[in-house]
This record gives C-alpha cells, sequence and structure tokens, in this order.
C-alpha cells in the first residue's frame, strides 16, 4: 500500500507524493504541498523580503548619520572659525592670530564655510 497522502486520502495535501501524475500532465507534481507547507514557505518568502529591506534601511541610516556628522562639522565650524582654521593648516604652516581673529569675523568667511559644507552633505546636489 502506497504512504502517499493523497492517495491515502489524508486532509490537507493536494499533491501526490507518490510521483503519479495529473491526467493533462506528464511529470511528476511537486512532492510537499500541505497548506501549512505553503504558509511555512510564504512566511520564510515574507522573513527574507523583510531582511532586505533592514538591509537597506541600515544602509539608509548610515549615509544619514555621515550627513548628520558633516552637518555638525560644519556647523561647529562656523561656532569656532578660528580653531577651523588651525585645523585646516598644513604641517609647517603658523595661523596669523590677529588675522585670524580678522577673518573669522567676516560674515563671507562663515558663508564660506556653510556653503562648503552643504556641498560636502549634497554632494553637489541643491
Amino acid at each position: 500500500m502506497s504512504d502517499c497522502p493523497v492517495c491515502t486520502g489524508i486532509p490537507g495535501y493536494e499533491f501526490h507524493t507518490c510521483g503519479k501524475v495529473g491526467a493533462a500532465d506528464d511529470k511528476p507534481l511537486p512532492i510537499f504541498r500541505t497548506k501549512a507547507d505553503e504558509r511555512i514557505a510564504e512566511l520564510e518568502s515574507h522573513n527574507l523580503g523583510l531582511a532586505n529591506e533592514s538591509c537597506a534601511l541600515q544602509e539608509r541610516v548610515a549615509a544619514l548619520e555621515s550627513r548628520l556628522k558633516t552637518a555638525v562639522g560644519g556647523l561647529t565650524a562656523i561656532t569656532n572659525p578660528v580653531k577651523h582654521m588651525r585645523d585646516e593648516l598644513s604641517e609647517g604652516e603658523q595661523l596669523n592670530g590677529r588675522m585670524a581673529l580678522q577673518i573669522s569675523k567676516d560674515p563671507e568667511y562663515l558663508k564660506d564655510i556653510a556653503a562648503k559644507t552643504l556641498m560636502k552633505i549634497y554632494g553637489g546636489e541643491g
């Protein structure tokens, strides 16, 4: 006697596990397809989709964190322009304190810092 759930009449099974084929089909039907199997496959597919979405969201969060760090750096440079000038010096260069104080009060210099920061954040967009 066959152990096939369809052949033995077990409810919930739609496909033969014994390899029998339908009248119009010449290849064996899938072997494991109960309603529970279908639901499990559906949930596994859904979980895979959620994992992919989670990965995409993590990448988006990382990009936004990078933009935020750049923005905070720009605001810090504007609030303390003399320190920003010192940080921008190349090796061996010295900062003229009097000139640095004068430049730090120039609105055009501060606007330039803001514009460069926005360019870093948006990469030339907007």
